[in-house]
């Protein structure tokens, strides 16, 4: 499936952070409990060349695992998106897990 940043109204979940599933935090290391972030409304990487990269990845991350955003995240996406030109964002659902009951 595909989604284009430039239209991040795909993204409607929000992150865990990053396109492994554990976003550096501010001041580096991992996130966990310790490390609680809204990224990317509060992080961006260092280096302005990354932001599409970024964003690309995130939103990719966001819809692979069904997750939800907040205004301030969906804002920031949409603010790197402008400066991204169009850029496709292929991702594969995660598998629903089941319980047997």
């Amino acid at each position: 499936m595909e989604v284009e940043v430039g239209g991040v109204d795909g993204v409607v979940d929000r992150g865990v952070g990053g396109a492994g599933g554990g976003g550096p935090c501010p001041g580096g290391g991992n996130r966990s409990a310790d490390c609680r972030v809204d990224l990317p409304a509060e992080w961006l990487p260092p280096l302005a060349d990354a932001y599409c990269t970024y964003a690309t990845d995130w939103t990719a991350t966001e819809l692979r695992w069904r997750l939800t955003a907040d205004k301030a995240e969906t804002a920031a996406l949409r603010e790197l998106a402008e400066g991204c030109g169009h850029q496709q964002v292929t991702f594969t659902p995660a598998p629903r897990h089941t319980t047997d009951a």
